[in-house]
């Protein structure tokens, strides 16, 4: 009530916040940066194992289970994700964003070694990386022709369709 007394009773007041917002929203507004592809560093490691002939339930409990349950407790870890087929296990730790990649790529190295011993003997070792979204494909093309053969096609995407798309 009292806050409604003061804007009426002085009206200058008011005009003086108005621009003073104003002013101040549109100093933030110009100030503000924009990429299109700005730099993320995602705090993303995985852990690649393939032990060839291994049904999917082998991989599960002989493998992916232990590394998971070596992984749980892993400082600033939010969720892990698992995907087990015929022959190879994909297992994906995720890290709280801003949480230091290299550190968490050390800390899961480790945590899968610590696993190694309950891993079956004959099991490759496996393979740890981070997730660099710099890598992945953004976008995959096909091209056919009835006109060209195969090798002039190559050639015609190769010396003008790439150069143009880079």
């Amino acid at each position: 009530m009292w806050l409604t007394r003061l804007f009426v009773q002085r009206p200058a007041l008011v005009f003086v916040m108005i621009v003073f917002v104003t002013i101040a929203g549109t100093i933030a507004y110009f100030n503000l940066t924009q990429q299109q592809f700005p730099n993320v560093d995602l705090p993303t490691v995985t852990v690649q194992v393939n032990y060839p002939g291994a049904s999917p339930t082998e991989m599960r409990d002989a493998i992916a289970r232990p590394i998971e349950d070596q992984l749980a407790g892993a400082p600033d870890l939010n969720v892990i994700n698992t995907t087990v087929l015929q022959g190879r296990a994909t297992i994906s730790a995720v890290f709280n964003l801003g949480s230091d990649v290299n550190t968490a790529l050390v800390q899961v190295q480790q945590r899968v070694q610590a696993a190694s011993s309950l891993l079956p003997t004959d099991l490759r070792a496996p393979t740890i990386s981070t997730v660099d979204p710099s890598q992945s494909t953004v976008v995959t093309l096909g091209v056919a022709s009835r006109s060209y053969s195969i090798a002039g096609l190559s050639d015609l995407v190769n010396n003008q369709i790439i150069p143009v798309l880079e």
